[in-house]
């Protein structure tokens, strides 16, 4: 596989996990003001159920968001090594032309 094979893999791996990322804050936001709403309805005093549940989801949430974060560090830090080691492989075999085209040369 090329290196522009894997830009791609990972290019549509990131698309993947951003969509996720997406479809889970929209639940979040659309369910959250569901159940909300649905609390205040109801109208038991005291702290209200969808705080617990707005809370742990939350911080589910986070988290997802934390290793979508890392994850795409991690994916441009893989990248910038895979370029550095191209371009020195690029620099080595040119210079190994370099060098054999000048002990080829008549004197």
């Amino acid at each position: 596989m090329s290196a522009r094979d894997d830009e791609v893999v990972a290019a549509e791996k990131r698309a993947r996990a951003l969509t996720d990322l997406l479809w889970h804050v929209g639940a979040f936001l659309i369910l959250n003001a569901f159940f909300w709403i649905l609390d205040l309805v109801v109208g038991q005093s005291g702290l209200q159920w969808a705080f617990w549940l707005t809370l742990f989801w939350g911080l589910g949430l986070a988290f997802h968001v934390l290793s979508f974060l890392i994850e795409g560090r991690q994916v441009a830090r893989r990248a910038a090594l895979r370029y550095e080691r191209d371009d020195r492989e690029e620099r080595d075999r040119l210079y190994a032309r370099y060098e054999r085209e000048q002990s080829e040369e008549p004197r």
